[in-house]
């Protein structure tokens, strides 16, 4: 219950970015420090809100991007956005 809630303050606050920024373009990146580059439920839950904000604030999201050490995972090159 935690994490869902820091990521929904997470989504208020980069939509405040974005609007105060004047922002066109959003992407997202986080890591995971176990090495798996796959992403967890939650990770596929917090794209699609991202994804929400952006059409919200009328900007396009671009990737969200999960890192680990010397590998990287991207929901666009993967076809999830």
């Amino acid at each position: 219950m935690a994490a869902l809630l820091k990521q929904r303050l997470m989504c208020v606050s980069s939509c405040a970015n974005v609007l105060l920024n004047n922002a066109t373009v959003l992407a997202a990146a986080h890591n995971h420090p176990s090495g798996n580059l796959l992403p967890s439920t939650m990770d596929d839950a917090l794209t699609q809100r991202i994804k929400k904000l952006a059409t919200l604030c009328v900007c396009t999201f671009i990737d969200h991007l999960i890192v680990t050490d010397g590998a990287y995972y991207s929901y666009r090159e993967e076809g999830r956005l």
